[in-house]
């Protein structure tokens, strides 16, 4: 499956290939690497999938809610609001 990943709101996007049975956590060492580079922490980060709306959660696998072409967004949960 091809999904595009946002980093951050820089507007800045990367295609990436992913295999459906996958979890967003064994994925994010990887993803955060490529798209920040190798010195930020990936324990640090969320994904949130823009098309279909919603943050994944722990253990969820990409092929419950993910499609081909889906535009994710990847950031530093230290950037977001705190409420």
């Amino acid at each position: 499956m091809v999904v595009y990943v946002s980093k951050g709101f820089s507007g800045e996007i990367t295609r990436v290939e992913i295999d459906p049975a996958c979890t967003p956590e064994t994925r994010m060492p990887e993803l955060v690497g490529k798209i920040f580079g190798p010195d930020f922490d990936s324990d640090e980060f969320v994904l949130f999938n823009v098309t279909q709306e919603f943050e994944y959660s722990e253990g969820e696998s990409f092929a419950a809610n993910t499609h081909d072409n889906d535009l994710l967004l990847l950031m530093n949960s230290k950037s977001l609001p705190h409420t």
